[in-house]
């Protein structure tokens, strides 16, 4: 019985190691990069769409503002004639306009409120991308570094015929000498 959980043990670790090497780390951090990248601008288009949205609302609010301006004005003026009947239909609307100015404002606070914790996350989020950005970039660096020297190592046509013949008599003469 163990061994078989040996064995078992063996060819998992076995298993593991063929997926290290299978799994280039390079290539892993730089899709982890363009995903980090696609998510900065999603989240851009979430900031874009509510700008958009708290113009809208702000439109909307001095559209309301100006109409309720106007309903005071008309309701001064069915005060000074005394026409009592036209006054209240003109305080039904305005009452309906400060409701829907009220929603308007609670919904622009919100969109302000969510605006404002986007813009966070997001300023959060472009740290850290560039921190993985810059990390990314050292890691390729290193790894050209090492590519480029393993085929130093592995290329023996950089050996010139000169440095050879040099060396050997060097090691010629620090022989002689001995």
């Amino acid at each position: 019985m163990a061994l078989i959980s040996r064995l078992t043990q063996l060819v998992r670790a076995d298993f593991h190691a063929v997926l290290d090497r299978v799994e280039e780390p390079e290539l892993l951090l730089r899709q982890a990069v363009r995903d980090m990248e696609q998510e900065l601008a999603h989240a851009q288009s979430r900031i874009e769409r509510l700008i958009a949205q708290t113009e809208q609302l702000n439109a909307r609010s001095e559209s309301l503002s100006s109409s309720l301006s106007d309903i005071n004005a008309e309701l001064d003026l069915c005060f000074e004639t005394d026409n009592e009947s036209l006054a209240r239909h003109l305080v039904k609307k305005k009452l309906t306009t400060a409701q829907l100015m009220q929603a308007v404002k609670q919904k622009l606070a919100e969109a302000d409120r969510k605006l404002a914790i986007e813009k966070k996350t997001q300023a959060e989020n472009r740290l850290r991308f560039e921190s993985m950005r810059q990390k990314a970039d050292v890691l390729a660096a290193d790894e050209r570094d090492a590519n480029d020297a393993q085929e130093a190592f592995d290329d023996p046509a950089t050996i010139r015929d000169e440095d050879v013949e040099i060396a050997f008599l060097r090691e010629k003469q620090r022989r002689a000498k001995s």
